[in-house]
């Protein structure tokens, strides 16, 4: 919901792709909490990743969201976790400090 809330706040003018964006979002947020039918959430995080990122950031967000994804198995806490520090002020920042706890926790070493 935090993610809602911030584009919203965020964005003067929210067009069909955000409105798309949105409505994706608030299904995987349904779906998650529901857990009865995990592919359908894992085809919505799919969709919401090919789709609606594609058309809402711009090329190089989507790139790293769609390596990172990828690569890691991103689930849905995740993905929304990553996507609202693009939107917050000192993204950079956070953004950084996040997956590097994301690195520490996942990696053995």
């Amino acid at each position: 919901m935090q993610l809602i809330f911030i584009i919203i706040i965020k964005l003067n003018d929210i067009n069909e792709n955000y409105e798309n964006f949105i409505n994706n979002i608030m299904q995987v947020i349904f779906l998650g909490i529901n857990l009865k039918n995990r592919d359908e959430l894992v085809n919505k995080l799919i969709k919401l990743i090919k789709n609606d990122i594609k058309q809402c950031f711009t090329k190089d967000i989507y790139d790293f969201i769609y390596k990172y994804n990828k690569k890691s198995g991103m689930n849905s806490i995740s993905l929304f976790n990553v996507l609202i520090y693009f939107f917050k002020d000192n993204s950079e920042k956070d953004l950084l400090r996040y997956l590097f706890e994301i690195l520490k926790k996942n990696i053995k070493i």
